[in-house]
This record gives C-alpha cells, sequence and structure tokens, in this order.
C-alpha cells in the first residue's frame, strides 16, 4: 500500500480554492465544503475531492453518469455506492494549504476503509489521469478534467506570494521588538505576527 502516512482525508483552505476557481472552472464548485482525499503524485500533493453524488442520485435527477475514466466509486459494506472520487477536479496543494478531516461520522469511516483498502489502484488511477490531461494528446481528458499544469503555475505563485507576506510580517515583527517601532504588548512573537499578518 502506497504513502499510507501521507494519504488522508483532507479540508482545503476556501481562499486558495477561490483563487482557482477563477482561473479553472472545472475546480469543484463552492456549494459545500468538500473533503478531499490528499496524495502524492510524483513530488506534489493533489487532492481529489469526494462527492457523495454517487451515479444513482445523478440519474434520479435525470443528469449523466461521470465518465468511469476520471471517477472511481465507493462502495459501503454492503456494495452499495456510498460516494465517488473526482480524478478530473483534483487540485494541487502544500501542506499549509489542507487540514487534516476528522473522521467522525459512518459514512466517513465506510469511506476511508475503502481508500485504504484500494489505495494502490487510486494512486495509480489519479497518476494515469494526471498524464492524459497533462501530456495534451487526449481530447476526452482536456473536456473533462482541470488544467493540472496551470493549476500548479497559480499554486507557485500563492505560495510566493504567501510567503512574501510572512517575510514583510517577520521584519515588521523585528523592528517592533528592537524599539524601531511602538507597538502594544503581545504575549509572545507567534501573535505578534499573526496580529501584523491579520491586518
Amino acid at each position: 500500500m502506497k504513502n499510507t502516512n501521507q494519504t488522508r482525508l483532507v479540508f482545503v483552505r476556501e481562499e486558495y480554492l477561490d483563487m482557482l476557481r477563477l482561473a479553472e472552472p472545472k475546480v469543484s464548485t463552492k456549494k459545500r465544503p468538500y473533503v478531499f482525499l490528499a496524495v502524492k503524485i510524483a513530488e506534489q500533493f493533489y487532492c481529489i475531492p469526494l462527492t457523495s453524488q454517487t451515479n444513482n442520485v445523478r440519474q434520479k435527477k435525470g443528469r449523466s453518469k461521470r465518465p468511469n475514466t476520471f471517477t472511481m466509486t465507493i462502495s459501503g459494506p454492503k456494495g452499495n455506492e456510498i460516494a465517488v472520487l473526482l480524478f478530473g477536479n483534483m487540485v494541487p496543494v502544500s501542506e499549509s494549504l489542507i487540514d487534516t478531516c476528522v473522521i467522525n461520522s459512518e459514512m466517513l469511516k465506510d469511506e476511508w476503509i475503502f481508500i485504504r483498502k484500494n489505495l494502490d489502484s487510486i494512486v495509480e488511477k489519479a497518476q494515469n489521469v494526471y498524464r492524459s490531461r497533462t501530456e495534451g494528446k487526449n481530447d476526452f481528458a482536456n473536456l473533462w478534467c482541470c488544467d493540472f499544469k496551470k493549476l500548479e503555475a497559480l499554486l507557485s505563485e500563492w505560495l510566493q506570494d504567501n510567503h512574501s507576506e510572512v517575510q514583510d510580517a517577520i521584519a515588521e515583527a523585528d523592528e517592533i521588538a528592537s524599539g524601531k517601532r511602538e507597538s502594544k504588548a503581545y504575549k509572545n512573537a507567534n501573535a505578534m505576527i499573526k496580529d501584523i499578518l491579520d491586518k
């Protein structure tokens, strides 16, 4: 089984997803908080959204079935559909952009059991979908999947911008600590930097 210590259910920071959606409309919509499955593809973390809108639910609403090429159905203990992994909508992340999801419901427990049992197949499918889209030779993948290379470039920009903000905050905190700038009292340096970043 691959990456069991790194593969986990997570939430992704919503402001980061909002930024990605501006450039890539295939990023999962903002109708509700998505739980994602974090996996590593090469050296990059990717988060695959899970949806409880199974093919049966879609068909009842008169919607077409999602293509199996870019999805995987998660089955419960009775063999029934309980969720779907949306590989075409996965997004690149860094550790700073994700929070581990606490598995506190029976459905999440069942989903996690399925994921652990099928992790090799899940990682392999994620890699195959990634290659299909990034190699640019598969029109079907181009139609259904996010532009992963574009999203990776946006992630790099996000991290650079965020790093600059943190460095500016540290510089300001240093000035305050050295007495070059007046400020209110703080319990510790972390509280000071957080206050500066939140301005």
